[in-house]
């Protein structure tokens, strides 16, 4: 036993969040003073045109657990997650928005999933503040994803994750760039654990 800490990766893909950014690292960093493992930061700024990047910046001459990646455009949040994967140091990486959607708070449970012995952590809505169209629109879209690709989708769907190295290496090393990740990860078998949370607005 050499009572080495685990280390979490944190990618967190930017698009014009300047203004949820502060925030977000300021719970992370609340998040990361209380757990029983060192969490490593990592902003990928997909070609935002705002001030999210200096933003970034900010945060990262103030933390050291965090790290800045810039995008030289926009090239969609499942590449920027990519980029963000690997550069990952971590036992384990979470991927988390922008936009304080999904809490921060978060991210202990899914640690623990994964220390369980999920290669795979799912964040799963239990309830969406969007209005009845919007939930509507997505329900129909995963109960479609689950009767014709992906039989464990599950209901409502997944944004946020945690996944062990193998599954990290997975991502990184897969030429389906076309393909969702959250796809990609229900289709290659890993192990999974399902950890429940309610989206904020």
């Amino acid at each position: 036993m050499t009572g080495q800490r685990d280390r979490v990766s944190v990618v967190v893909p930017v698009y014009f969040n300047a203004a949820t950014l502060p925030r977000l690292a300021e719970r992370l960093r609340e998040t990361a003073a209380k757990a029983d493992w060192d969490l490593e930061l990592l902003f990928v700024d997909d070609g935002s045109g705002d001030d999210s990047w200096e933003r970034i910046l900010q945060i990262v001459r103030d933390w050291p657990a965090a790290r800045g990646i810039r995008l030289t455009r926009n090239f969609g949040s499942q590449m920027a997650i990519l980029a963000g994967l690997r550069e990952a140091t971590g036992g384990a990486a979470a991927v988390l928005s922008a936009d304080l959607q999904e809490p921060p708070e978060l991210l202990p449970e899914l640690v623990d999933a994964w220390r369980r012995g999920a290669v795979a952590a799912l964040a799963v809505r239990r309830s969406r503040p969007e209005s009845w169209g919007t939930r509507a629109a997505a329900g129909i879209y995963y109960r479609t994803l689950k009767r014709l690709a992906f039989a464990q989708m599950p209901e409502g769907g997944f944004d946020c994750f945690l996944i062990g190295r193998p599954a990290i290496d997975f991502l990184v090393e897969n030429r389906e760039i076309h393909s969702s990740l959250p796809g990609l990860l229900l289709w290659s078998g890993f192990p999974t654990s399902l950890v429940p949370y309610d989206r904020a607005a």
